[in-house]
């Protein structure tokens, strides 16, 4: 219902399970993590968030076939584990992990924010369109952007030999016929 709410973490009683939805997570109201160990989500339907979401230090695993995100969300932990495809409707920020176990996220003209203080994991999969990541300020700065195409994972590297102001570099790729696919940095 529109404007109700669902908090994993109530007047101290916090879910150390994680909670599995079996369809999708519509989020208009308010929808809160439990601030404990365990008190996760693992979704294998759509997610929309056009309401409040607190993470709570807490992850959303997308595990179904083919799923949607809509509304721009800002997560602490995400693990893809998905068949075959999360597609972004907006865009979406990750605070601490973006972990990718299988499947991609197609990013559309959205974009996946990895922010100052996230990372990215990756066991398989990709970003399939936008990543953004945060590239702090030093000496032989490093950073690693696991992406590609439709079909092929075409990561990027890019190592700076001195980074004077920190900022977000986009590393980007689409699918523009069979000699034109690749990845591209901005």
């Amino acid at each position: 219902d529109f404007g109700s709410e669902l908090t994993m973490n109530y007047f101290g009683f916090q879910m150390t399970a994680p909670l599995t939805v079996n369809g999708y997570v519509n989020n208009s109201g308010g929808l809160t993590l439990s601030s404990q160990s365990g008190g996760d989500i693992a979704l294998l339907g759509d997610w929309t968030n056009v309401g409040t979401f607190i993470p709570n230090g807490r992850g959303v695993t997308f595990m179904g076939i083919v799923q949607n995100l809509t509304g721009p969300t800002t997560f602490d932990y995400i693990t893809l584990d998905n068949a075959a495809l999360v597609t972004l409707i907006d865009n979406i920020t990750i605070d601490q992990t973006l972990t990718l176990t299988n499947g991609r996220i197609s990013t559309g003209s959205n974009f996946a924010t990895i922010s100052a203080t996230g990372s990215v994991q990756r066991t398989n999969g990709h970003v399939v369109g936008n990543l953004m990541q945060y590239i702090p300020a030093g000496s032989n700065v490093a950073s690693q952007f696991f992406i590609g195409d439709t079909n092929n994972f075409t990561p990027v590297d890019v190592t700076f030999a001195n980074v004077s102001t920190a900022g977000n570099i986009i590393a980007s790729t689409f699918d523009a016929g069979p000699s034109l696919n690749g990845s591209f940095i901005s």
